[in-house]
């Protein structure tokens, strides 16, 4: 029991760091951005224009820093916590497709970690904007990125609503709410559907409710832990 109570703990300094390191990371690369509008813009823009390889207008790829950087290191610590997470919460928790969620949701996050390293490289330079006459490279980082966006949030979702089974009233119903919010807002955004809030704002409203979950899920978890333990 002290060993896995051990992991549990561990589980839960995880979880609540990653989410910790991936919100403070989006806000103040926010700040050291120039004009940076978190109404229109996609939080991914923060790291590099990855929509700049689809979207059709020519334009120099620019990378801003440190906004960049910020924004990149944060998404690598989230990754890492995330998957940091999952393998201590195997340790503890029988329910295997629990942890096989959060695991493919950190995956998800290391790939979008991957998707910008070509955007490094040809950063400075003159792109078509479209598909077919963009350097291959960014083609690969935008179709991974794309891959890990769907990731973070169906699987980040996923996360969040079979936590409910491990959790009590009312957690277990905030985890409903949270994880219905989250699918329902990136299907809205996928759909080019921004209810007014900017297709920025629409992201948002997806990501930051499963980052903010992410965060206190290991408390939560915690607590039905030593619950059920009698602690």
């Amino acid at each position: 029991m002290t060993g896995a109570m051990s992991d549990h703990g561990k589980s839960n300094i995880f979880l609540g760091a990653s989410g910790i390191a991936i919100l403070v990371g989006i806000l103040v690369a926010q700040s050291v951005f120039p004009g940076y509008d978190a109404s229109k813009s996609a939080i991914s823009d923060l790291g590099s224009p990855i929509e700049l390889v689809y979207h059709g207008t020519p334009g120099v790829l620019t990378l801003e820093q440190p906004a960049s950087a910020i924004l990149i290191g944060s998404l690598l610590l989230f990754s890492i916590l995330l998957l940091m997470a999952a393998r201590s919460l195997r340790l503890v928790v029988h329910r295997k497709w629990f942890g096989r969620f959060l695991m493919l949701y950190g995956i998800g996050a290391l790939l979008l970690v991957l998707s910008y390293v070509p955007y490094y490289e040809f950063s400075g330079q003159l792109i078509q904007g479209t598909f077919t006459a963009d350097p291959l490279p960014l083609k690969i980082g935008a179709l991974l990125h794309l891959l890990g966006a769907a990731f973070l949030f169906l699987f980040g979702a996923s996360f969040t609503l079979s936590s409910r089974s491990l959790l009590k009233r009312p957690a277990n119903t905030a985890a409903l709410l949270v994880g219905t919010l989250i699918l329902v807002a990136f299907a809205l955004n996928l759909a080019g559907l921004d209810l007014g809030l900017g297709a920025g704002g629409m992201e948002r409203l997806s990501s930051y409710p499963l980052f903010a979950w992410t965060m206190i899920a290991g408390g939560y978890l915690h607590y039905s832990f030593r619950q059920d333990s009698g602690d």
